[in-house]
């Protein structure tokens, strides 16, 4: 009779132990599914289209302000007259020079925290300023992107901030 209580036991304490360790592999695999997730985050960059417009000067911007480097896939402009992978050329000519333009990004890396200006422009004049914006408005930017893992995304964005109501607005009637 104790042999069969002995036994009995044992068979229970096994089929205990059997659903214990059942549930710790359950458990584990979702702590390393979450792991997983918690890595690929860890490394995930973020594509931020950066807008400068002050008096003295005009820019467009793109910084990644995620926490892993952001490799450029494809990056194109488009307005109402086509589009480019260069913002530049999307603008027209100009009596006054560029502070800094950049071509086409394509196929670069942003380090955490770094950015690429697109165009910068120091306005020497009321009209210069108010012509960029102008053209600015119209003109959406395209970004596709990727992490360290070839995991990819997209953003995009229009510039309409360059057409919000200003105080007072300039009437330009001659060229740029």
């Amino acid at each position: 009779m104790v042999s069969i209580v002995g036994s009995i036991i044992t068979v229970i304490a096994i089929a205990i132990n059997a659903v214990v360790a059942l549930q710790l592999g359950k458990h584990t695999l979702f702590f390393h599914k979450k792991q997983i997730e918690h890595n690929m985050n860890s490394i995930r960059p973020i594509c931020d289209i950066r807008l400068t417009d002050y008096e003295d000067k005009i820019s467009v911007s793109l910084f990644n302000a995620g926490v892993g480097p952001l490799e450029i896939k494809e990056f194109s402009c488009e307005g109402p007259y086509g589009s480019s992978p260069i913002l530049a050329n999307l603008i027209p000519e100009m009596k006054q020079p560029w502070h800094n333009v950049h071509g086409n990004p394509s196929g670069m890396t942003l380090a955490v925290g770094e950015a690429i200006t697109l165009i910068e422009i120091n306005p020497q004049d009321d009209c210069t300023r108010e012509k960029i914006r102008n053209t600015l408005k119209d003109i959406a930017v395209y970004v596709r992107y990727a992490d360290i893992c070839n995991t990819g995304f997209e953003k995009h964005k229009k510039l309409a901030f360059f057409g919000r109501p200003q105080r007072e607005r300039v009437n330009c009637i001659s060229g740029i």
